[in-house]
């Protein structure tokens, strides 16, 4: 042990709100109810990071070998993704010897300090309101109305210089959105219902890449990386068209087609800058000018064997996804998105007894542009099993397993470059719920 890092991160989040509902009921007339409200919210999110530091010279400071610390090797790992001349057992530290040994003396030598280039600050500042009314008539009936949302952001964080001086920086950002939406169910047999949906969605952008702080980088000094607190949100207009058929007692299938189109999403690019007088390359978050097109569909099938306890529940998503194009910049795949989704599950729950066995799978996804490619996550597939008693009325027995066959998780660039493979092994708990 030659050296001491430890790195605390602190987030802290504060949020006021009041809200006023109002719903008025109405008699033998189409629109049963309608219902208004309103919203407000003040939220706060702080991002603290500190990092301490020891090595030779820091008060207090001792030398530890592997000898020390160590009782010898690691476990073997990495049984199943690992090749025949692979590493599959190291030295490692012993954590005992650790805690009891080294731990004390970084407590007393590490030197902290505030790691600016990561704080920040974002506060929200949002106003909603709502009006809608329900509506029946004989086989129909659904819901429609409109929500309006104000946003305004203001985001806090620091500048970093080459020499490490930070500045404080502040930007304001605001939007308005209307959101339509309708919902209309009908009736067509008793055991059958025909579903529909049209709406505008809108998701705001998470807080880290609304950080407006930039860092030069350390060896390119004409470069510098930085978050977008003007980013915009995204928005969807979507529609969806479903039938459920109740064929019989607990069991359903059904079949939902969707839509939807994004007006936009977010790559990340480097453009020139003046920044305190000098013209730098900063790499930002950015907006693209068009987003992406999605349509797919879901079906469903859940049944219970009659009065066994016995059933099934399988659901399959199809989703063809096609993102906007930006200029000088090479065609994406829409992030997160796999084309083939599935879940399949026997159960039995009868006496007190519950236990279920899944197996849940999505084929290959995408990330960020990473090594000149796009990141490609393999096809995954997982079992997993739960099971419970009712031992008495007071006392529940449960047992779980997740990933029973270890599948790994492997990713590569689009062009064939392995970024990892993470091998997260079988997991299993058991446990006991009281009720008093």
């Amino acid at each position: 042990l030659k050296s001491g890092d430890d790195r605390v991160r602190i987030m802290q989040g504060k949020e006021n709100y009041g809200q006023a509902d109002l719903t008025l009921d109405l008699d033998n007339s189409f629109i049963s109810a309608v219902k208004a409200g309103v919203k407000l919210r003040d939220n706060t999110m702080k991002n603290t990071r500190i990092q301490g530091s020891a090595g030779p010279g820091s008060p207090g400071w001792q030398l530890f070998s592997l000898a020390d610390l160590s009782t010898g090797p690691s476990p073997l790992l990495s049984q199943q993704a690992a090749t025949p001349d692979a590493l599959t057992q190291y030295a490692w530290f012993d954590d005992g010897l650790v805690v009891s040994k080294a731990i004390p003396m970084l407590e007393k030598a590490l030197v902290y300090k505030d790691k600016f280039s990561e704080n920040y600050q974002i506060h929200e500042r949002i106003s909603a309101g709502y009006l809608k009314a329900e509506f029946a008539a004989s086989k129909w009936r659904g819901d429609f109305g409109v929500r309006w949302v104000k946003t305004n952001q203001t985001s806090e964080g620091y500048s970093i210089a080459v020499d490490g001086t930070a500045s404080p920086t502040s930007i304001n950002n605001s939007y308005t959105d209307a959101l339509p939406n309708v919902n209309v169910v009908y009736d067509l047999r008793k055991d059958v219902i025909v579903r529909g949906a049209l709406s505008r969605v809108m998701a705001r952008q998470t807080f880290d890449l609304l950080n407006p702080g930039l860092v030069r980088d350390g060896t390119v000094t004409s470069k510098a990386y930085a978050g977008n607190p003007l980013l915009k949100p995204v928005h969807s207009d979507q529609a969806e068209l479903g039938a459920e058929w109740y064929f019989a007692d607990a069991s359903m299938l059904s079949a939902t087609a969707f839509v939807k189109k994004l007006d936009t999403f977010v790559y990340k690019d480097e453009k020139p800058e003046s920044v305190g007088g000098e013209t730098l390359t900063v790499q930002r978050p950015h907006n693209a000018d068009n987003g992406a097109d999605i349509k797919g569909f879901e079906l469903q099938w859940q049944q219970a064997f009659g009065q066994t306890g016995f059933g099934a529940v399988m659901n399959y998503t199809y989703t063809d996804a096609k993102a906007g194009t930006v200029a000088g910049r090479p065609q994406l795949k829409v992030l997160g998105n796999s084309r083939d989704q599935y879940n399949v599950s026997a159960y039995y729950e009868a006496g007190g007894i519950s236990a279920r066995l899944s197996y849940n799978y999505r084929s290959k996804s995408y990330g960020n542009l990473m090594m000149g490619g796009q990141q490609v996550n393999s096809a995954y597939g997982q079992w997993d099993a739960t099971a419970s008693w009712d031992a008495t009325s007071n006392v529940n027995l449960f047992a779980t397993a997740v990933n029973l066959t270890n599948a790994v998780v492997r990713a590569n660039t689009s062009d064939g470059l392995p970024i990892g493979v993470y091998e997260n092994g079988t997991r299993y708990s058991l446990g006991a719920r009281l009720k008093f």
